[in-house]
């Protein structure tokens, strides 16, 4: 795929969000592969057009770096979607990738993922989880490296698991 840099800061939301609606709207989340987190390849996810989250968040980050985006894939732990609080890991167990998106000075949070199951359960397209920031994020998402935490707010897995 050719690199396209989109230069406007409106259009740059507007086809950041055009991605992550395609996404959405063409790729299935896989259940049965969630649990392992082995991300597939780009063209294998677009052949089978469907994936766990590694591999959505792989997806979307591999084709928004074509249109000049700054995106990292967050690997984490959910407890949404059939969590069960007597089932979780003492330890903290990375069960779920998200990506995190720069978009000027800001850092922002997407989760094709929980966008899908969205999709899937109410026939519906939600935008709620596209550009989300990390106070809204951490509610659903716990990521496993701190640098993804707010500043001067760390909080721990088991207190995260609790709430």
């Amino acid at each position: 795929m050719k690199e396209c840099q989109v230069k406007d800061h409106h259009s740059k939301i507007y086809s950041l969000f055009l991605l992550f609606f395609w996404i959405v709207k063409n790729i299935n989340f896989d259940e049965k592969s969630e649990s392992n987190q082995e991300c597939g390849t780009v063209e294998n996810i677009l052949l089978d057009k469907k994936n766990n989250s590694c591999g959505l968040a792989t997806l979307f980050q591999n084709v928004g770096e074509k249109f000049g985006f700054n995106i990292e894939i967050v690997k984490g732990f959910t407890k949404h979607f059939g969590f069960e609080l007597y089932k979780f890991q003492e330890e903290f167990q990375i069960n779920h990738s998200y990506n995190s998106v720069k978009i000027g000075k800001n850092i922002l949070f997407c989760d094709i993922c929980l966008a899908i199951n969205l999709h899937e359960r109410n026939q519906s397209y939600n935008p709620f989880f596209f550009c989300l920031p990390n106070e809204i994020m951490i509610e659903f998402n716990f990521p496993f490296d701190t640098k993804w935490q707010e500043e001067g707010k760390i909080i721990d897995y088991s207190l995260y698991i609790l709430n």
